[in-house]
């Protein structure tokens, strides 16, 4: 686990970026300090030590909000909630899979990659997803209205984004800073397929409900935000994602 960055913005809060192997976790600090996604690849058993050694206090957690059921995302949540005393919130669509502990990453992919790279991904997510999830209860769960944040201490709201998963939601700031989740992908973050794209290789994620359930997810981005932090890589601007769609 790195942290990769700590810094007070224009709006008055403070970001800091976790990495875990190859996903990302935020934590986003304002009047009340909100944890976005949790990160899934160290055993639960290991998380407190991780934090500790890099300087995170997981007590300064209030929230943690869950961007969509894939393990990679919730995977280490019942640990977090458990070290935070935290509140859990997540889509309704992502209940299910956080109660069971169930991995909701389907194989069959919406845009095909060459032969050789599906099968390199699928080798590498059969081996990853047999790590078990510790279940946890929600505490707040949103509909596809998504929810203000400002009444919980944050400058922002959650915005209902399906596409790479019908339980996906983004965090979109006042400053229109948003934190997205999966719904785009720099292909070159994924481990075990860094060798075929260069950096900066912005896509639609390939596992997608549908083209056109994603591309209309990131037209909504578009309108109400130009910066963007992902769920794996480096942040990516408006010009990176315009051409997407």
């Amino acid at each position: 686990m790195k942290i990769h960055k700590k810094e007070i913005n224009d709006m008055g809060y403070e970001v800091k970026e976790l990495t875990f192997f190859f996903v990302n976790a935020w934590i986003i600090k304002g009047e009340k300090t909100v944890l976005f996604d949790t990160g899934a690849v160290v055993e639960p058993d290991q998380l407190e030590g991780f934090l500790a050694e890099n300087g995170v206090d997981p007590k300064e957690i209030d929230y943690i909000v869950i961007s969509h059921a894939h393990w990679d995302h919730f995977g280490l949540v019942q640990k977090w909630k458990e070290l935070s005393g935290a509140k859990v919130i997540c889509h309704k669509n992502a209940v299910e899979f956080l109660k069971t502990g169930k991995k909701d990453l389907p194989f069959d992919f919406n845009y095909t990659p060459a032969p050789e790279q599906y099968e390199i991904f699928k080798n590498f997510m059969m081996t990853t997803r047999m790590m078990e999830i510790p279940p946890v209860d929600p505490d707040i769960v949103i509909g596809d209205e998504g929810l203000d944040m400002h009444e919980y201490g944050i400058p922002g709201k959650l915005m209902y984004t399906p596409g790479h998963a019908d339980s996906a939601i983004a965090l979109v700031m006042d400053d229109r800073t948003c934190f997205t989740g999966d719904t785009i992908v720099d292909l070159h973050t994924i481990q075990c397929l860094e060798e075929f794209y260069p950096e900066g290789t912005y896509s639609l994620n390939w596992i997608r409900m549908d083209n056109e359930t994603i591309a209309n997810s990131v037209r909504k981005l578009l309108e109400v935000a130009d910066n963007f932090n992902g769920g794996h890589g480096v942040p990516y601007t408006r010009a990176d994602i315009e051409k997407l769609v």
